[in-house]
């Protein structure tokens, strides 16, 4: 957040109520044009976090949900802790020195600052304190100031303070900007870091850097993340600046990670568009394996259907990580997320650019945080559950790796690498979220209260803001409800007197309260019952569950193919599960059978998701050893849990893969399902299967 959005998001968090555009523009001292365009960015890092803002005509805007506790107004930083102008001085100091080059005089920097000599004297002591081992600031009275450091040091170093002082997209927005209307000054021109990036001569050759970032991407095969696209750019500038000062990079000791050839070559042709009017020729060798190394580093925006390219020799790693991540989460969260694709490329390529951002050693200047610059950064919250998995996999795997390899450069401390993960995690906690909704868009809410229909209504009206469409709320008065009734028939219940419900969660309101402290109950209410599996209830009337944007998605041919195939197999005595599932997936022998069984026993080393509630146990692989998507059901006589067995071909689109994770995500979502499985002959399973998806709105 740049140094209006904390002042404007304490703002929405102290006020109830609406407040209008007009008053966060008088209080922040910003006009009101201003306020709409941080509004909208703001209301976009908020989506992210599960936070709703609401907009009314007449009214003003509020927020819908309770901020995570990293955004209360107390755990916000203050303007002066790392934004105001003598915090940021010292950085602003260091970007200059590594972008000149050459010795500044004293005068120099106070000039494009605007402060006197010994501020400036004052800011270079403090800044010593905080330069890496090798990067030194020489000083020589009446010759000024030097930043001493070998090449790649310097380029580093101006990586890891230049996204922290501007914002992330700042330079790409205002240089396009300034190209289209080169008479316009950018915005910036009225701060500090504004003078700063005039001077510096960040939008001079705009066009060309702009045009190699775009090279860089086409030759990807992906766009990369605004964030890292401003990364990009503020490196080729610097290289521009130093070539003719300082020469090329020296030679690179070797990559701590393979750069895969497809980063090469877009480094190649990138570093041929940037540099062509300063160099002769093709760039040295060392300039483009630099590149390439950033290039490699680059967090995706989006990912192309085939990532093996991007992964290299990291692949085998990642792969495992994700099998263990994902199978702890299911396991957790009963659900299935091995046939997102599109979900799976992400984490993928994200993961590789974390390790490859950890293994160019970019200082990421968590020590700052003393000082209470980039606090906020290094900041993760403990209580995020899926981070923590993510996390401690990717470490179990690669941990030792990288700190044998940098312990002679940069180290890398796990917090480093927790931080660079974040973008993984947190399209992980998107996609659980989409199917957490999915799976309590059918709960049923009981609203009860002696206050009379007025109240009722009320609590209606604040429980329908905060449950999921789709959800039923009874508030018809009933003068008695046993608990017997009660588990029967809602999942949650909601009054103002005390009551048995027997299993049923009940949420006690005062009348009296805020809405906005009755909306966080209903909310948490809401949130606990979601995560555990629902009390046996009558099916009669259920509500119809919101249907998930990825729906449209599912193709109907494999739908009705995998009801059509789905086998029901009641193999006897200690059989091989795996064996036993291989044979019942190649009945029409059209499979690859000693692949399909490879596959399936590489899959289960890493663990099977299991509904303990069901007695049911899910195989599952992607193969080439099958043609489509085939599912079935293995019912184990005994102790031991009876087998759905689900499998789809490693090219297979998400349209039919999905198929299949509606099956296990049914288990959860449709009452009497899993009972269906264990003991239901095949055609009522089929019809069974046709409800479901039917259900899901998957075949209207």
């Amino acid at each position: 957040m740049d140094d209006r959005l904390p002042g404007i998001l304490r703002l929405l968090a102290d006020h109830a109520d609406y407040i209008t555009i007009e008053q966060i523009a008088e209080l922040t001292g910003a006009g009101v044009r201003t306020i709409h365009r941080d509004l909208e960015r703001l209301e976009r890092s908020l989506s992210l976090r599960g936070v709703r803002m609401e907009r009314r005509r007449g009214y003003g805007i509020r927020l819908m949900d309770q901020l995570p506790k990293e955004l209360q107004p107390e755990s916000l930083p203050q303007a002066h802790d790392r934004n105001s102008e003598g915090a940021q001085r010292p950085f602003l100091i260091l970007l200059y020195l590594i972008t000149a080059g050459r010795w500044i005089k004293i005068s120099e920097l106070a000039n494009t600052l605007m402060v006197s000599d010994s501020s400036v004297g004052t800011d270079l002591s403090a800044l010593e304190d905080y330069l890496p081992e090798g990067v030194v600031l020489e000083r020589q009275k009446g010759v000024g100031v030097k930043l001493e450091a070998d090449e790649y040091q310097a380029r580093m170093l101006f990586l890891a303070v230049f996204p922290r002082i501007f914002p992330r997209n700042l330079v790409l927005r205002e240089g396009a900007d300034c190209i289209e209307r080169p008479s316009r000054q950018p915005s910036p021109q009225r701060s500090t870091a504004g003078r700063l990036l005039t001077s510096m001569g960040v939008y001079h050759a705009g066009g060309r850097i702009m045009g190699a970032v775009a090279v860089a991407e086409a030759a990807c095969g992906f766009r990369f993340a605004p964030s890292f696209a401003s990364l990009v750019y503020g490196y080729l500038f610097i290289v521009r600046r130093r070539l003719p000062e300082r020469g090329p990079t020296p030679r690179l000791r070797p990559p701590f990670f393979e750069t895969p050839q497809v980063f090469v070559q877009a480094a190649e042709q990138c570093a041929q568009f940037a540099f062509e009017d300063l160099i002769s020729g093709t760039p040295p060798p060392a300039e483009i394996d630099l590149l390439a190394r950033l290039l490699s580093a680059a967090e995706p925006a989006d990912v192309p259907d085939d990532v093996s390219h991007i992964l290299g020799t990291l692949n085998p790693g990642i792969e495992r990580v994700l099998e263990r991540t994902l199978s702890r989460i299911e396991e957790r969260e009963r659900t299935w997320l091995h046939d997102d694709q599109s979900l799976l490329n992400y984490l993928r390529a994200t993961i590789a650019a974390a390790l490859r951002r950890a293994g160019l050693g970019i200082p990421r200047w968590y020590e700052f945080a003393l000082g209470g610059y980039g606090a906020e950064e290094a900041h993760t919250d403990p209580d995020d559950e899926v981070s923590s998995v993510l996390i401690d996999e990717v470490l179990k795997e690669f941990e030792d790796m990288l700190s044998e390899k940098l312990r002679a450069a940069t180290p890398v401390h796990s917090i480093s690498l927790t931080q660079e993960l974040n973008e993984a995690a947190l399209v992980l906690r998107a996609r659980l979220a989409v199917l957490r909704q999915r799976r309590a868009a059918d709960v049923r809410v009981k609203v009860l209260c002696y206050e009379g229909l007025g109240m009722s209504a009320y609590l209606t009206a604040l429980a329908r803001e905060v449950l999921p469409a789709g959800a039923l709320i009874d508030s018809r008065w009933e003068g008695s409800l046993s608990a017997e009734e009660a588990e029967e028939q809602y999942d949650l219940i909601i009054t103002t007197f005390s009551l048995d419900a027997g299993k049923v969660p009940v949420l006690y309101v005062d009348g009296d309260a805020s809405p906005q402290e009755l909306r966080r109950h209903m909310r948490e209410a809401v949130l606990s019952i979601a995560q555990h599996p629902r009390a046996s209830r009558n099916t009669g009337a259920v509500a119809a569950a919101r249907p998930d944007p990825d729906d449209a998605a599912l193709s109907l041919p494999t739908v009705m193919s995998v009801i059509h195939g789905f086998f029901v197999m009641e193999p006897s005595g200690e059989s091989d599960i795996i064996q036993r599932a291989v044979a019942a997936l190649n009945t029409r022998g059209d499979c690859k059978v000693k692949q399909l069984r490879a596959d399936f026993e590489r899959r289960e080393s890493y663990g099977s998701l299991i509904f303990e509630e069901y007695g049911i146990q899910v195989l599952h692989c992607r193969s080439n050893g099958v043609p489509e998507p085939r599912a079935g059901m293995l019912r184990v006589a005994g102790d031991r849990p009876s087998v759905l067995v689900l499998t789809a071909p490693v090219s297979a689109p998400s349209s039919q893969a999905r198929v299949l994770s509606e099956l296990v995500v049914g288990l959860s979502d449709q009452q009497g399902f899993a009972g269906q499985l264990l003991h239901a002959d095949r055609g009522e399973i089929q019809g069974a299967l046709l409800s479901l998806f039917s259900r899901r709105a998957l075949l209207s």
